[in-house]
């Protein structure tokens, strides 16, 4: 499972259909994506402090993407940081892409 949990923060990396209730609606600004994100880094920090004691392995949880399986709470939380690093990359593509077509000298912003 390793592969395929490490597989998750790779854009492209396999095969996935997105739900239609998953699909960006474009309605979120980019401060609040990065305010939601952060939000959402404190709540697995303290859920972790919570299981300091190794509690989340007894605990699991079915994952269908990329065929991952029955998780523990531990590898749940790698797999929703794993998704993050993937969307965070693509962000930074988008936001790579998007200031190579500006011509020089152009002001800043969409």
């Amino acid at each position: 499972m390793g592969d395929r949990l490490e597989q998750i923060g790779v854009n492209n990396s396999f095969e996935w259909k997105c739900p239609a209730h998953m699909k960006p609606s474009g309605m979120m600004t980019a401060e609040d994506a990065w305010l939601e994100l952060d939000a959402q880094r404190g709540t697995l920090l303290d859920c972790l402090a919570d299981l300091k004691n190794g509690e989340g392995v007894l605990r699991k949880t079915g994952m269908s993407v990329n065929r991952l399986g029955k998780l523990d709470v531990y590898q749940y939380i790698c797999f929703l940081l794993m998704h993050c690093r993937r969307h965070i990359g693509q962000m930074e593509e988008i936001e790579k892409a998007y200031s190579a077509e500006k011509p020089a000298g152009a002001a800043a912003g969409p």
